[in-house]
């Protein structure tokens, strides 16, 4: 199940438009990580599901 939820959270920031997308970590039900995008470049962000789909927090600039 983790590979699996793991996955969708990897599909989600890739549908997101992010670019290098590395994963760090799993906390609780938040996934972790370290991305790039052409606005904001080498960041760190969080991805859980919920009720209404996937929510995405950025965590470092």
């Amino acid at each position: 199940m983790f590979g699996d939820q793991r996955q969708e959270a990897t599909k989600y920031v890739i549908k997101e438009g992010y670019q290098d997308i590395y994963f760090l970590n799993k906390n609780g039900e938040w996934y972790y990580f370290e991305v790039r995008s052409a606005w904001r470049g080498k960041h760190i962000i969080r991805v859980k599901d919920g009720l209404l789909g996937w929510r995405k927090e950025i965590v470092t600039e």
